[in-house]
């Protein structure tokens, strides 16, 4: 058995024909930088693409749903024919796609926008109560682009709702295009898009509406910071303004309440212990759970295709719901591990799968998916469960779609926190999955300190800095080896050996002042080039922590401290990111050396305020 999921994002860029996502990897970069705030859901891989079955744009489907909310779609005619080569391309890329919507799907044109030198065209088609969109590259016409499509109940509360975001690579020189697309009813005039700088005001043309904005793409010491989009608010033709349940998807991101941002620093912290409607407790337990024609290679479904990684022994393709395209792998992988591959829509190939335990957690197994405002969610239930039902945080209950063990169901991500049940044939009780509800924009704590300066302790060897030479001791120890930093600051609290491992060799990490990631004082990280190893990161949390002309730095607040290395040593350090000004970062910020591209990090863990931290760094951004 495999006792961790094993998590991969296969062939992204391949899979998005000349239009990549980017998405740069700032969890990284804050991560080597100091960051420590927790990541409050999994962001496990899934194109959140259409989750109902295309048909063709009809008057007497159109009138079913939300009648007299949605003008334009209840006509019939909302927009116009897609243009041939928008229809061409998405039925070509239909035939190429392992999960593809029916054919003869016919697509008509909502809206178009040029952004960054790229045109942008919205299509919307329509299937049962079902309402889909469809962003494409109006130059590639057979991309995947961004496929979505929601019930009407998920409509029926709400003046608006997004139903994607979307972030795309264009151009050369390269430039990230991002923003969100979605429904409105006719009672919106217009969106008000805020975005972490700034705000777009977007009509409503056909009941929908798309905000994008274009920002050069950079390099990963030269790098734009992000500006995502935060919260959304709908403009009423009668007056006034609602605000637009949404939760970004910066990372990570979560819930701006109310759509106001506080006015100070601030970060995404855990999400409120919600209650969740539904059955809670086990009533039918599972004794052994297992999928016993799973172990018996009993050829259901389709046959999966090769797949790169999990040593298939044998696997299969399911869809859950036959009027869905899509569709689950589930596979027997190396050394009895049970895995599951997504296969999205319009995608010629897997969009990414895992393996791990079988139902080490109960008779229910969540597959992969990504955090987006359509969550699709899809898993795997043990034999004697026959039916299965998401029970959502703003008391709406959702039937899931099963075949043969596999289940899938899609719901908004506003309505999270989320209990998945699944019940034997009796209609009891045979295992509950829990889903978590979304992080809450919190401002940045104020720092607390048990000791005041004068009780500190004086400082250590390793506890004196200059950050205008960034040195130690009065040496540099960036780009030493082990050995010249253990006799440079002294004998390390803690060697860990093999803190991590590059191509088989052991990196090692000296703690100094504890042994513990909540106690030590120092953490010096190494990386590794050819055969050199050497120090790459200083991360600081002792409070006697000294700077030559600053003094003891971790007993300033954050911010206090930004400023005052702003104010002694602006000719050295330029702002990159303000102290709690990225929520998506955490309560941190980023100063990078003019000229060079090492630089400093701060801020602290806001469930632990009492312990600022000071990083370091080699590469200030990467």
């Amino acid at each position: 058995m495999v006792d961790a999921d094993v998590v991969i994002r296969d062939e992204l860029e391949a899979l998005s024909s000349g239009a990549p996502d980017e998405r740069p990897d700032w969890d990284d970069v804050l991560r080597r930088a100091g960051d420590r705030s927790p990541r409050v859901r999994p962001r496990r891989l899934a194109f959140a693409l259409a989750v109902v079955t295309a048909a063709v744009l009809v008057a007497t489907a159109l009138a079913t749903g939300i009648p007299g909310r949605l003008g334009s779609w209840v006509s019939g005619t909302p927009g116009s024919p897609a243009p041939a080569g928008l229809q061409h391309g998405f039925e070509s890329s239909n035939r190429a796609a392992y999960a593809a919507f029916p054919a003869g799907t016919k697509l008509r044109l909502l809206l178009s926008r040029t952004v960054g030198g790229t045109t942008f065209s919205l299509l919307g088609f329509r299937n049962g109560d079902a309402y889909c969109l469809r962003l494409v590259r109006t130059d590639h016409p057979d991309a995947i682009g961004r496929n979505e499509c929601l019930r009407a109940e998920e409509l029926s509360n709400v003046p608006a709702l997004v139903v994607g975001d979307v972030r795309f690579s264009v151009g050369d020189p390269a430039k990230n295009v991002n923003g969100v697309y979605g429904f409105a009813d006719d009672t919106v005039r217009s969106l008000l898009v805020e975005r972490l700088r700034g705000q777009d005001a977007v009509a409503v043309k056909n009941n929908v509406f798309l905000s994008l904005r274009s920002v050069r793409a950079g390099s990963v010491q030269d790098h734009p910071l992000p500006n995502p989009v935060f919260a959304i608010h709908a403009r009423l033709r009668s007056g006034g303004t609602k605000n637009v349940p949404y939760v970004s998807a910066s990372f990570p991101g979560g819930v701006v309440p109310g759509g106001k941002r506080p006015t100070g620093p601030s970060y995404f912290g855990r999400s409120s212990q919600q209650s969740v409607p539904g059955p809670a407790k086990v009533t039918a337990p599972i004794a052994h759970p297992t999928i016993a024609w799973l172990k018996k290679h009993e050829e259901r479904g389709k046959p999966l295709p090769p797949v790169r990684f999990g040593n298939v022994v044998f696997g299969r393709v399911i869809q859950p719901d036959p009027d869905d395209p899509v569709a689950v792998g589930i596979a027997i992988g190396a050394r009895g591990a049970l895995c599951d591959y997504a296969f999205a829509p319009l995608a010629p190939r897997i969009s990414g799968g895992g393996c791990g335990t079988w139902f080490q957690q109960g008779p229910i197994r969540l597959g992969t998916w990504e955090v987006a405002p359509i969550e699709h969610f899809n898993g795997f239930v043990a034999d004697g469960i026959t039916h299965v039902t998401a029970f959502l945080g703003s008391g709406r209950i959702v039937q899931a779609a099963l075949r043969d063990n596999v289940f899938t169901v899609a719901v908004s991500a506003t309505e999270l926190p989320a209990r998945i049940v699944g019940y034997d044939a009796q209609n009891r009780v045979a295992g509950t999955a829990e889903m978590l509800g979304n992080s809450v924009l919190r401002p940045c704590p104020t720092p607390t300190f048990t000791k005041p300066v004068g009780a500190l302790p004086r400082a250590k060897p390793w506890e004196r800095i200059d950050l205008a030479n960034m040195t130690v001791n009065g040496k540099q120890i960036l780009g030493l080896s082990p050995a010249a930093v253990e006799a440079a600051l002294g004998k390390p609290a803690v060697v860990r050996g093999a803190a991590q491992t590059t191509n088989g060799v052991a990196i090692p990490e000296l703690r100094y002042g504890g042994a513990l990631p909540s106690s030590l004082g120092l953490s010096v990280t190494f990386s590794k080039k050819g055969d050199r190893i050497f120090a790459n990161q200083l991360f600081f949390q002792s409070p006697s922590l000294t700077d030559a002309k600053l003094g003891h730095v971790l007993r300033m607040d954050p911010l206090v401290l930004q400023h005052a290395i702003e104010r002694r040593y602006g000719s050295v350090y330029r702002l990159y990111m303000s102290y709690g000004s990225v929520p998506s970062f955490g309560c941190n910020a980023i100063l990078a050396r003019r000229g060079r591209p090492s630089g400093l990090g701060l801020g602290l863990d806001p469930y632990r305020p009492s312990r600022p931290f000071l990083v370091i760094r080699k590469n200030a951004l990467g």
